[in-house]
């Protein structure tokens, strides 16, 4: 399955302390920085599967414990020259309400 060709799981630390605050469990009000989590799961399925791929996140605020759902979609290239498109969903979930995720497919 395409999916679990795609696999890949990182850690992404945002700018700033990791220390966490009630404030930020409860959320900041602060939109979390989406490109930066588009590119990272761009990065690793370059760097684990060679696979170029788009990826969209819808915004959110920075909040512990918030799970959404973010898309990577692309071609791949099969035997004989045939193409197939897919799109592949990564669930993240913020570890801390100042920006760093966890994520997997």
């Amino acid at each position: 399955m395409l999916a679990c060709a795609l696999a890949a799981a990182l850690l992404l630390s945002a700018c700033g302390g990791g220390s966490s605050s009630p404030s930020e469990e409860s959320g900041t009000g602060k939109p979390l920085d989406i490109s930066r989590v588009e590119k990272a799961i761009e990065e690793s399925v370059v760097n684990e599967r060679h696979l170029h791929t788009t990826v969209v996140c819808p915004a959110v605020e920075q909040r512990k414990g918030l799970t959404f759902t973010c898309y990577a979609s692309g071609v791949v290239t099969k035997p004989h020259g045939h193409t197939e498109s897919f799109k592949t969903p990564f669930t993240v979930e913020q570890v801390n309400g100042s920006g760093s995720v966890y994520y997997h497919s």
